[in-house]
């Protein structure tokens, strides 16, 4: 069976799972603050401050059943040093599936799955106790760098850090990606890069007389399954007209630009 990430549900019975989880033994001894949770005080932390930020928290399924908790704190009135663009994650593992081998899996897939839905996020931190050498080595093998040792709550912890890189793709036509840069592409979402395709005309509507919807529409088709062979995660699709983009004012290309890019890109090819 493989792992998959969902969303919390705000209700009492995955707030109680997740106290049960908090509360266990080898948990609390590697948790900033060790003492045991009561369901009347955790149940106001959890639909108030759980839920207020700008990434929620989510479970690891293994098949239909929750193996794991995953936390993110992105929220900077709840932590100075957290906003939309920097997050802090933490992992709880349901203690019967820990030391399985699925946490590399469910923090890989977490890392995908920010890096996907979250475009405004750059950098995902996260501190664990030095004790815990287990975890520290679980981060490292999944990408995360070693930035410094700090203090917390009188504890000494390791920051790690995971820095999301993010590619941005300008062309004018489909296939224009594969052609002049379909290898560097390729490479770059290998490296874990979240990348985005922007394509201005349909490459084809110049060619014969066609009705221009249908002609998008087919070769939007083909090239979506071409954004999968790339790794490339998302993409846009413009239908401007072809070999007339000279015709087109430059504030309109501005704005659909705008609407369809909500992030920093590292690199724009």
């Amino acid at each position: 069976m493989s792992i998959t990430i969902r969303k919390v549900d705000k209700t009492d019975v995955d707030g109680k799972l997740i106290m049960k989880w908090r509360n266990d033994d080898t948990t609390r001894k590697m948790c900033f603050n060790s003492e045991l949770k009561e369901w009347d005080t955790f149940k106001i932390m959890f639909y108030e401050k759980y839920f207020d930020n700008y990434i929620e928290p989510f479970f690891a399924y293994l098949g239909d059943t929750k193996i794991c908790f995953i936390g993110c704190v992105s929220n900077h009135l709840a932590d100075p040093e957290t906003n939309e663009k920097i997050c802090k994650i933490g992992i709880n593992m349901c203690p019967d599936y820990r030391g399985k081998g699925y946490g590399k899996s469910i923090i890989k897939k977490v890392i995908q799955l920010i890096s996907s839905n979250y475009p405004k996020t750059k950098k995902i931190i996260a501190q664990i106790k030095c004790a815990n050498i287990a975890s520290s080595r679980l981060f490292l093998s999944c990408g995360f760098k070693y930035v410094e040792k700090k203090n917390i709550c009188n504890t000494e912890c390791l920051m790690t850090e995971y820095n999301i890189k993010k590619l941005l793709i300008l062309t004018a036509h489909p296939d224009d990606e594969t052609l002049g840069a379909g290898a560097t592409i390729k490479r770059l979402n290998n490296e874990g890069y979240y990348s985005k395709l922007i394509t201005f005309t349909d490459g084809e509507s110049s060619r014969q007389e066609t009705n221009d919807d249908v002609q998008c529409n087919n070769r939007n088709h083909v090239l979506d399954s071409v954004c999968k062979d790339l790794g490339i995660t998302d993409c846009a699709f413009g239908c401007f007209p072809d070999n007339k983009m000279d015709s087109v004012p430059l504030l309109d290309l501005c704005k659909f630009i705008e609407k369809n890019v909500d992030f920093e890109p590292d690199i724009i090819l």
